[in-house]
């Protein structure tokens, strides 16, 4: 009886103890598989992004250096396996470290056994960039302001603006081992709030953490200020002309001659809300073509477009050779873009011509030294003027002669090699020519020779009488 008592619990323990067991055992052989641990972004460096694969209706727990942090999301889907991704929430230290996972079936609570382990390192980060600008405190009227702030030597900057990445910078590079960047947004940014951050790059693709993150809020642009031909007068010379403007009450203008910043001022201010102004350049302009533009700014530094574009031309007042009235006149700066000027001619005098001696000062001195009449004067000079002109067209026409002569011995070079090449090819066509019609007489007179022999062979032949 004791015999099939145990035969009975024998029996019990294999199929119902010893089989689930097992069976469990099986199931917890399915390990989830560690895919792979990315670094790639600033934010993953020491915060790294881990990715694998589990069987459905598993959870993943997650360990690091042996040390269980948390579980992985799952992307749950109506397949075999699912994906999972894990990010610590802390920073991990610098160094060596070792990841692996563990699977728990949701309904029977069983664990896995580990997974393959996977190393990363977290060491020889990069220093993180410094940005600048732009800042919180400053209003923005652009709609691309320039990021600007500081890097290692011998990176790259990746800028993000409002958590997506917006473009990167050249290699930056300085021999003090921190270089500046200044980048400037490839798309119009919304009127609004932003953040802005980078991450560094070196050349072999090592990059740093997250910069620190900047605030900024970009208002409606100011009206841009309007400009008009610049003007000279008897307060100023040819080459220091006057810019002369219309904008809005308390704003700084910002004079811009050749792409370059010439000066600011601060307007006189307007009851009408509109004041004109006229600013003069500091130093003097050469003689040429000249670009002109303005932007105006508030307190605050907010900032406008540019103002529309003049392009004028400052005239030399002294030429080789003019005439006595075009010697009195007013040097003159030339502009393209000639508009009526109500509002502010008023502030201005009618041109007359620079501070210096006129010729009609020289005139009476030269008439109080020599006591000759105005009339004489008149007629020496004319006499000058003329021979001065009389001596640049002599001058202008042996240098046309000159060159005349030039271009005639050009076209005489090119005319003989012409006919060189002509008289070339006439001889090359001749030989030729010569050559075949003596081919042809050799074939002619062999023919010939043949023909006669063939005669004479007939002639030989002995007759027979039929």
């Amino acid at each position: 009886m004791n015999i099939k008592r145990l035969l009975f619990l024998f029996v019990f323990l294999i199929f119902f103890v010893l089989v689930p067991i097992s069976f469990l055992n099986a199931k917890a052989g399915d390990v989830p598989i560690i895919i792979r641990v990315e670094q790639i972004g600033g934010e993953y460096l020491n915060r790294p992004l881990i990715k694998g694969l589990t069987l459905s209706n598993t959870e993943v727990m997650v360990y690091i250096d042996g040390v269980y942090l948390g579980d992985a999301h799952v992307n749950v889907e109506n397949t075999p396996t699912n994906n999972f991704y894990f990010q610590p929430v802390k920073a991990i230290d610098p160094g060596e470290h070792v990841v692996s996972a563990v699977a728990k079936d949701k309904t029977s609570l069983t664990l896995s056994s580990f997974s393959g382990e996977i190393v990363f390192n977290t060491n020889h980060l990069l220093p993180a960039p410094t940005l600048i600008e732009p800042s919180e405190d400053i209003a923005r009227g652009r709609v691309k302001p320039p990021i600007i702030g500081l890097a290692h030597d011998d990176t790259l900057v990746h800028v993000f603006i409002d958590g997506i990445y917006n473009g990167k910078t050249e290699i930056l590079s300085h021999k003090s081992g921190t270089a500046n960047f200044v980048y400037k947004p490839f798309l119009n940014l919304n009127v609004g709030k932003h953040s802005a951050w980078a991450v560094a790059e070196d050349l072999a693709g090592k990059k740093s953490e997250k910069s620190n993150v900047l605030y900024f809020t970009i208002e409606e642009s100011l009206p841009a200020p309007i400009i008009y031909s610049p003007v000279v007068n008897s307060d100023t010379v040819y080459n220091k002309p006057f810019i002369v403007g219309l904008a809005k009450n308390d704003l700084i203008i910002n004079v811009y001659i050749d792409h370059k910043l010439n000066g600011s001022f601060l307007v006189n201010n307007n009851e009408s809300g509109t004041a004109n102004f006229a600013y003069k350049p500091f130093l003097s302009l050469t003689g040429g073509n000249h670009l002109v533009y303005t932007t105006a700014r508030d307190i605050r530094g907010k900032e406008s477009h540019w103002s529309n574009l003049i392009y004028f031309n400052i005239s030399s007042p002294m030429a080789p050779a003019i005439s006595l009235e075009a010697a009195l006149e007013e040097p003159i700066v030339k502009s393209e873009i000639i508009e009526p000027m109500e509002e502010i001619d008023s502030f201005f005098q009618e041109p007359v011509s620079p501070p210096e001696e006129s010729e009609s000062e020289q005139v009476d001195i030269l008439e109080e030294e020599t006591s000759v009449t105005d009339d004489k004067v008149m007629d020496e000079i004319g006499e000058i003027l003329q021979q001065t002109e009389t001596g640049e067209e002599e001058t202008g026409a042996i240098n046309e002669s000159k060159e005349q002569q030039s271009k005639l011995k050009l076209n005489l070079i090119i005319f003989i090699l012409f006919l060189a090449a002509i008289i070339a090819w006439i001889f090359w066509v001749n030989r030729e020519l010569i050559k075949e019609r003596k081919a042809q007489s050799d074939e002619e007179d062999k023919k010939d020779y043949k023909d006669k022999e063939n005669e004479n062979a007939d002639k030989n032949l002995p007759k027979f009488d039929l």
